[in-house]
C-alpha cells in the first residue's frame, strides 16, 4: 500500500539542504529516501535493501526506460516474516512499489533544451524563423544590423541533429549558429510515446 504526492521545488531544495546539514551530499537527481519505520515492524537490516530497490527503480524508470528525477520516498510501514523475509525480497518489493507509484503519479519525459543563436544575411530571417518553429523552437528575439540578422531561440536538442548542414544548404553557406545547454523541458506525451517507440 502506498500514497504519493508531488514535491514542490521548495520542498526539494529544503530536503537537499537538510541532507547537506547532516553531512550527506545532495543527490544530483534529487532522489531522496526517508526511513520513518517505528517499533521495528521492518528490521533495520532490511532498510538499505528497500532504499536500493527504490533507487534501482528510479534509475530505470517505469514507462520510458530513462532515469527518473525529483522523487522522495518515505518508508512508513511494512511487515516481515521470520523465515521468508530476505534482503532480495525487500528490494524487489521496493522496486515494484516504486514503479507502481511512478505510473500512478504520471511520468513526464524531459528533454534538453539548447540556447541557440543564428547569424545570417537579413534576407533569410523569415526562413530561419519558420525553420526554428518547425523544430519546436521558441523564438526569444531577433535583431538586424548592417544587412545581417541575429536570431535567438530555445530549441530541443533532438531537433538540432543535422542542423549545421541544413542551415548551410538553405543559406548557401552564409549563416552560422552556436548553441549551449539551457534547461530541461517536458515533452508532450504523444510525442514522447512516438519517439520512444521509434
Amino acid at each position: 500500500r502506498m500514497r504519493f504526492e508531488p514535491l514542490t521545488k521548495e520542498q526539494i531544495e529544503e530536503w537537499a539542504a537538510y541532507q547537506e546539514e547532516q553531512g550527506d551530499k545532495p543527490d544530483p537527481n534529487n532522489l531522496y529516501f526517508m526511513d520513518k519505520i517505528f517499533g521495528g515492524v521492518v528490521p533495520s537490516e532490511y532498510i538499505p535493501s528497500v532504499e536500493a530497490g527504490f533507487r534501482e527503480a528510479c534509475a530505470k524508470g517505469a514507462k520510458y526506460g530513462f532515469p527518473c528525477v525529483a522523487i522522495q520516498a518515505t518508508l512508513l510501514d511494512g511487515k516481515h516474516h521470520e523465515v521468508d523475509s530476505s534482503q532480495d525480497a525487500f528490494k524487489l518489493a521496493a522496486i515494484e512499489c516504486t514503479r507502481e507509484a511512478q505510473l500512478k503519479a504520471g511520468i513526464t519525459l524531459l528533454e534538453p533544451i539548447m540556447n541557440v543563436v543564428v547569424l545570417a544575411p537579413a534576407q533569410y530571417l523569415g526562413d530561419l524563423t519558420r525553420d526554428i518553429s518547425r523544430r519546436r523552437g521558441e523564438i526569444l528575439n531577433s535583431s538586424m544590423d548592417k544587412g545581417r540578422c541575429q536570431l535567438h531561440a530555445y530549441v530541443p536538442l533532438a531537433e538540432l541533429f543535422g542542423y549545421t548542414s541544413e542551415l548551410r544548404n538553405f543559406t548557401s553557406g552564409t549563416a552560422s549558429f552556436s548553441m549551449e545547454p539551457s534547461h530541461y523541458a517536458p515533452v508532450k506525451e504523444e510525442l514522447a510515446d512516438l519517439r520512444v517507440a521509434s
